[in-house]
């Protein structure tokens, strides 16, 4: 495997791709990172927009 392929495996994904793949709506989504629910999520430091990154996964509630 390249390099290149590697790293594109790692590019994060929005918000609105992240619930378009698993049927949510966005704004469950963003509750969801707020709450510390989804895996390989984070909040941009400058721009303060949620990004997800592989490999991301929905948790359980606690």
């Amino acid at each position: 495997m390249s390099t290149s392929n590697a790293q594109s495996n790692r590019e994060p994904i929005s918000v609105a791709t992240f619930a378009r793949n698993l049927g949510l709506s966005e704004v469950v989504v963003y509750k969801y990172c707020k709450q510390g629910r989804i895996f390989g999520a984070r909040k941009h430091p400058l721009t303060k927009k949620w990004w997800i990154y592989p490999p991301a996964k929905l948790l359980p509630k606690p």
